[in-house]
């Protein structure tokens, strides 16, 4: 009963040459066709992952967006754990994802006025070589401040921020990541 039920939940069937094949469309070997309740249960926790990991990208993309031209510090509330992304306005971009225990600071301290050391984007922006006008602080302050946007989510538990982080970071094919350590 379990196995079959399998089967009509995901969509596993024989192909035309006899190969059992899953949803995705790649070949299985028989012995890993037979689930019992303790895969079918990793299969639905991973099914309600993706699920949730769609419901997050949508909450993040219909957020409230904030330009950084004209944005002053009172726009944005203090000490507010978030995970955010950057993006570029005329291509939608998605340019930085970051995560922080404070969205006044990170964005507007750190991003927007910061210098070098703490402003990871303009960093990534002077160095890159597609971006070959912008080549000081100042002119990675004036493209962010013309040309992009943020949104964020408040998210209080650390753990989970760094988890979203990674995901929005893969799901919206961020442009620049930190390097590891």
């Amino acid at each position: 009963m379990l196995h079959s039920l399998y089967f009509f939940v995901y969509g596993d069937a024989k192909n035309e040459r006899g190969n059992i094949r899953n949803g995705l469309d790649f070949p299985v070997e028989e012995s890993y066709t037979h689930k019992n309740f303790w895969e079918v249960s990793a299969m639905d926790e991973y099914m309600k992952r993706l699920s949730e990991a769609q419901r997050i990208v949508e909450e993040l993309l219909g957020s409230k967006r904030y330009d950084f031209d004209g944005l002053k510090p009172s726009d944005l509330e203090d000490r507010l754990p978030v995970v955010y992304a950057i993006f570029d306005k005329v291509d939608g971009t998605c340019l930085y994802v970051g995560r922080t225990k404070n969205l006044r600071r990170r964005l507007y301290t750190n991003h927007l006025m910061g210098p070098e050391s703490n402003a990871r984007l303009k960093k990534y922006l002077i160095e890159d070589p597609e971006q070959k006008y912008i080549d000081t602080m100042a002119a990675a302050k004036y493209y962010l401040v013309d040309q992009c946007y943020f949104q964020y989510l408040a998210i209080p538990d650390m753990r989970m921020r760094g988890q979203i982080e990674g995901l929005l970071s893969y799901l919206l094919d961020v442009r620049y990541i930190h390097e590891e350590h």
